[in-house]
């Protein structure tokens, strides 16, 4: 539909002298009202005819199809307001019920939302909880590891922890001169 290109509108002239109104064919049948748009109309009563003169009998067909569905439509319409003015407390009623209804519905649904959330949330806190203190306790152990391999290098190995302090302390020392001659500079 939307890349099929907008035809030219036609002239009046065009239109009476080049083609006639086009129809589609009737669809297969509709349920409920498809009976007056599928039926095969009687013939036109000429007094109805849409352009006397010059009848289109497709045209015809459609404009009683119309007029009948119309015309049933607005007969159900007043069975209905008939209806509702000899029921109207009870459909009032039942109205109300319905939205009373509806009402405790949906303050169900918020309260399970609401329990659902906190349960949810609770869950969270707890693993945040316990990640956090699996994290502590790893760190920790860690920490007390490496101060013990410290312990045992610099126990096994004097003369080089003495040695590596040394070279760390010269070079620190060198850029701290650096840095305070380019400073004052």
């Amino acid at each position: 539909m939307a890349t099929e290109p907008i035809p030219e509108p036609l002239t009046h002239q065009d239109v009476d002298t080049n083609r006639a109104p086009e129809f589609r064919a009737s669809r297969a049948q509709i349920p409920d009202n498809g009976e007056a748009l599928n039926a095969v109309s009687p013939p036109a009563n000429p007094t109805r005819e849409l352009m006397p003169g010059n009848p289109s009998p497709q045209l015809n067909r459609a404009a009683e199809a119309v007029g009948t569905t119309l015309g049933r439509l607005v007969n159900q319409a007043r069975g209905i307001s008939v209806a509702t003015d000899e029921s109207g407390p009870s459909w009032k009623e039942t109205a109300q019920r319905k939205a009373e209804e509806a009402k405790a519905k949906a303050s169900q649904a918020v309260s399970n939302v609401q329990e659902s959330a906190s349960a949810t949330y609770q869950q969270t806190k707890e693993r945040v909880g316990e990640t956090v203190s699996e994290v502590k306790h790893k760190t920790s152990d860690a920490l007390l590891d490496a101060r013990q391999r410290a312990r045992e290098y610099s126990y096994n190995n004097p003369v080089q922890v003495i040695a590596g302090s040394a070279a760390a302390g010269f070079l620190a020392g060198v850029v701290l001169r650096v840095w305070r001659s380019s400073r004052y500079e």
